[in-house]
């Protein structure tokens, strides 16, 4: 089963249910608001000890939408909740709070958020599911290839105990099936199909994806990060879902690189976003952190100031480019 939503793991949720990052956290901030979820800005994903996940299943017993799946894991022998990586005691794990919205206190996009985290708590309180695995390995004779015999293989899986799918339907649980061999038996060819394809780039990062990169590299906050893709799609440095950048975007980005480029540095924004964690737990002061962070601004506002023109020229070619379509074709 899944580990407890944090912040970054509900935000990638949502982007499945095709919800993009601000818009995700905004309905999460109303249903927070009006008591149904906890606050949705932590990066906790352990429950706290004083969480009874028997007695928040029970408040939705007997509801229309959760009662049956409630009962079910009500009804397991000993229920122990999931636990991830991370344990911090400001805010706990997103789940619901046993407050139950009415029939017509939330509109379609407030309940499939809602449904999204009451369904998750269910999984981390769930047992885990149970696949069989079989792979099969045909070896070709009388073909060799670079590596010796050539040889096909295919993969199958079954679903024995559904576990945790049965009340989280959000998480792949597809089945493909081969059929049952023997070892040793010889299988007859029925066709051969040769295909000629092409290497294609590496799809672009959806929000999600992006929100995740960004904490890996330890930039932004749980708070901002996606503020910060949205206040991007604002200024016109990115269009499009998944977010692609636009020529002024690549110009900022090839022009801070030439002619400030520690500011846009990620180890940079890292030791600034590690340094303002290091104050609130007292192991750096204020000052010492504002003072490091000036003497870096200075040096780099006096490297663009002495470059004024240039980075003026290269921003104004590429504010020209993106308003432009192209050739006439009359």
């Amino acid at each position: 089963p899944p580990a407890p939503f944090n912040t970054t793991q509900f935000i990638r949720a949502a982007s499945a249910l095709g919800y993009s990052a601000q818009r995700g956290m905004s309905i999460a901030e109303d249903l927070y608001t009006a008591g149904y979820i906890t606050y949705p800005r932590t990066d906790n994903t352990v429950y706290p000890d004083d969480l009874d996940p028997r007695e928040r299943l029970e408040a939705f017993v007997g509801t229309r939408s959760f009662g049956d799946d409630a009962e079910s894991l009500l009804d397991q022998a000993e229920i122990t909740p999931t636990e991830g990586d991370e344990e911090t005691t400001d805010h706990p794990p997103i789940h619901p709070t046993g407050e139950l919205p009415g029939a017509s206190d939330l509109d379609d996009d407030e309940w499939e958020v809602y449904e999204l985290v009451v369904r998750h708590f269910f999984a981390t309180v769930a047992t885990p599911a149970t696949w069989e695995h079989l792979r099969v390995v045909a070896e070709v004779g009388g073909e060799r290839g670079e590596a010796g015999e050539l040889s096909l293989k295919a993969n199958g899986k079954r679903l024995l105990e559904p576990g945790y799918h049965a009340v989280y339907p959000y998480s792949s649980a597809s089945e493909s099936f081969v059929p049952d061999v023997t070892e040793g038996e010889t299988l007859a060819v029925t066709d051969a199909v040769f295909e000629a394809k092409r290497t294609q780039p590496p799809r672009r990062y959806g929000q999600s994806r992006l929100i995740e990169t960004m904490e890996s590299m330890g930039i932004g906050t749980k708070a901002t990060r996606h503020d910060t893709i949205q206040k991007l799609y604002d200024r016109g440095y990115i269009e499009s879902d998944p977010p692609r950048p636009t020529r002024l975007a690549r110009a900022v980005v090839e022009a801070s690189e030439e002619f400030a480029e520690r500011i846009v540095s990620e180890e940079m924004t890292a030791q600034l976003e590690a340094d303002m964690q290091a104050i609130t737990r007292g192991d750096a002061t204020l000052a010492d952190v504002t003072a490091e962070s000036r003497e870096i601004l200075s040096e780099v506002f006096e490297g663009l100031m002495a470059s004024t023109e240039a980075v003026g020229e290269h921003l104004q070619e590429s504010l020209k480019a993106d308003k432009t379509v192209g050739e006439c074709p009359e």
